[in-house]
């Protein structure tokens, strides 16, 4: 099955080559960019900050998952000193937010690797993982089998799943399923997508609904607002209202 899928994702990205092509001009460092996402680390500034302390591997895709994860990782420096952390992206705008707040010494960056079997092996003995942690949904077949092979448990943090990517997955059982089989934890943002992932074959007792974790970023300070009556008056509610606030609503929603 490995050598059908690399031959798969080798006829993938032929199509995939021009949306690259973008991506690497848009790159500060194009050549860092297309030697760690093949594995390589050739005068890698990330590689040789790699200290004899354990690492995490924390993967968030780009922009969006970077800033998602910003609580979790200060959080994770604060509890476990003795660690290191790898961040990993697939876009350059990724990288460039990541910069913005990983300028903590034990903290890595660098660019996450291209499905193929020997990227993603050489990934995993170069940097030598205790554990990966996946952002939101990232289902790679070789990168997952590389990591059972050098036993590294994955799993996924703030976990979703749409209906219409469940369906998908559905529909390839035959080979997603043993790779959800594999995933060690998935912490979901809601019920639902908990229910999605147990339904294509991670383990119940491996899934924890804990919410979004984009929510532990936000900064609430009420003196910048005002008097909460105050405002309730302004908008011609009483203080037994309960208001809905619909936020970051697309059409037809």
């Amino acid at each position: 099955m490995t050598a059908s899928y690399n031959l798969a994702y080798s006829l993938f990205g032929i199509f995939y080559l021009p949306l690259f092509l973008r991506r690497l001009k848009q790159a500060e460092n194009p050549k860092k960019l297309l030697s760690e996402r093949l594995g390589f680390w050739p005068n890698s500034t990330a590689s040789s900050n790699r200290r004899a302390q354990k690492l995490i591997w924390i993967h968030a895709v780009s922009v969006g998952e970077v800033m998602a994860v910003k609580s979790f990782l200060e959080g994770f420096l604060n509890r476990f000193p003795g660690y290191q952390i790898l961040l990993t992206t697939v876009t350059p705008t990724g990288q460039s937010v990541a910069k913005t707040f990983t300028t903590n010494p034990r903290v890595n960056l660098a660019y996450f690797p291209f499905d193929f079997t020997f990227s993603c092996r050489s990934f995993f003995r170069k940097w030598k993982p205790e554990c990966v942690c996946l952002v939101e949904t990232e289902i790679w077949p070789n990168f997952l089998v590389e990591a059972e092979k050098a036993q590294v448990p994955v799993g996924i943090i703030n976990a979703r799943l749409s209906e219409k990517s469940a369906g998908r997955y559905g529909k390839a059982r035959t080979i997603f399923r043993p790779l959800f089989e594999q995933l060690s934890f998935v912490l979901a943002q809601t019920r639902e997508d908990a229910a999605r992932f147990i339904h294509l074959g991670v383990s119940q007792d491996r899934v924890e609904t804990l919410g979004n974790i984009k929510f532990d970023n936000v900064q609430c300070a009420p003196e910048k607002f005002g008097d909460d009556f105050a405002l309730r008056t302004k908008w011609g509610f009483n203080s037994e209202d309960k208001i809905w606030i619909l936020g970051s609503t697309h059409p037809g929603e």
